[in-house]
């Protein structure tokens, strides 16, 4: 089959022919909309760096069969000064890079990668379009199928390939368990700690909890937000990653599109813990986790914690619990499992950037861990 590329200056230049790939989009949940790439672009991501939306379609038809958003950037942090393309993503969104296939090219999805990056990279000077130095994708579970298809479509397209580590992720898969048998395979100690916080905070007054979602009234959301934003002023963590305009930019999005879960435990209708979840395409991501410093002693946030997750296995069905970034000691006294996520590098050997790019970071790794090794014989001979 031929195909045809093109690049759209975001989503408001996409012709109407592509609606069926953004409802498979949308399908696919949050972090696959319109509405989350935006986000990032206007809360996340640097003034200077532009949503483009490169597509693949079959030359014959014009039917649209991949759609893949990514940002163009010359401040890489691996590749300064280089014209780059990479992933538009959040550290804390562990949905893989979004690639959006039409569901009858779906066994084409290598083919249809590698005819867009060879395009990417053979693209020549011009007024239009320039030759890309450097792709960046990510994330991809460690040796998933998709990551395995962009490594082998990146090298199939002449570009040098870099591995890296991207990130670490604690989640459990819970596909059919109910609360009672979720609470079964924690451990004795997660068992009892669990309710003898609940039972102490029980002794200090009346104990409320309510999960705020797309579906409840305006009213109610508006002051489960204000409460939410209450608790955070009060906790210990910064402001900046718990109520900054993103975030709570990002709070009302998922409400508006229905994937807001919004956990709030009051007591005595105080508020004294809030939780801000998503909820999407089964699974139940912790986005934010806020309690008050002066109940502290009284472990409000492991109170919210179960009481959220009940609410997710017993009412939502939940196949999934996602905890997000980073190895935090608690997360694994909720969820069992964990995964590595990786990232790709792809260095353009046809430009100059790309080149001297790829020889620096490829080659420069070995050569930096023999130079380490040579230093520290000398350390170890001088020592003797």
């Amino acid at each position: 089959m031929n195909y045809q590329m093109q690049f759209y200056e975001g989503y408001a230049r996409l012709p109407d022919k592509y609606e069926a790939l953004l409802a498979v989009a949308a399908e696919q949940g949050l972090y696959y909309r319109r509405e989350w790439f935006e986000s990032l672009m206007e809360y996340y991501y640097i003034r200077g760096q532009r949503l483009r939306l490169y597509t693949v379609e079959d030359a014959q038809t014009g039917q649209p069969l991949l759609m893949m958003p990514l940002y163009l950037t010359r401040t890489d942090t691996a590749a300064r000064g280089a014209y780059t393309l990479a992933a538009v993503s959040h550290y804390e969104n562990y949905t893989p890079m979004c690639m959006v296939l039409d569901p009858d090219a779906s066994n084409q999805r290598r083919e249809l990668l590698t005819a867009l990056f060879t395009w990417m990279g053979n693209a020549g000077d011009n007024e239009s379009r320039t030759s890309v130095d450097v792709l960046r994708l990510a994330p991809f579970v460690t040796d998933s199928e998709l990551g395995n298809d962009a490594l082998e479509a990146i090298k199939n397209a002449g570009f040098a390939a870099q591995i890296y580590s991207n990130s670490y992720n604690q989640y459990e898969e819970v596909a059919g368990l109910s609360y009672a048998d979720y609470l079964a395979g924690r451990s004795s100690n997660q068992r009892y700690n669990s309710r003898r916080r609940r039972r102490n905070l029980e002794k200090k007054g009346k104990l409320e909890f309510s999960m705020i979602t797309g579906d409840s009234d305006p009213v109610e959301l508006r002051d489960a937000i204000d409460d939410y934003i209450l608790v955070a002023v009060h906790s210990w963590k910064s402001r900046e990653s718990t109520i900054s305009k993103f975030i709570l930019h990002w709070m009302q999005v998922a409400a508006k599109l229905g994937y807001l879960r919004l956990g709030i435990l009051r007591l005595d209708g105080k508020a004294i813990a809030a939780q801000f979840w998503i909820y999407s395409g089964g699974v139940g991501s912790l986005t934010r986790t806020n309690f008050r410093e002066d109940f502290r002693d009284v472990a409000p946030g492991v109170v919210l914690s179960n009481m959220v997750i009940e609410y997710l296995l017993d009412v939502e069905h939940a196949t999934a619990l996602d905890l997000g970034y980073g190895d935090e000691n608690y997360k694994g006294r909720w969820v069992q499992d964990a995964r590595v996520y990786s990232g790709i590098m792809g260095y353009n050997p046809g430009t100059p950037r790309g080149f001297y790019t790829g020889h620096k970071n490829i080659l420069g790794q070995p050569l930096k861990r023999m130079l380490k090794r040579g230093r520290l014989a000398l350390q170890v001979r001088g020592a003797v």
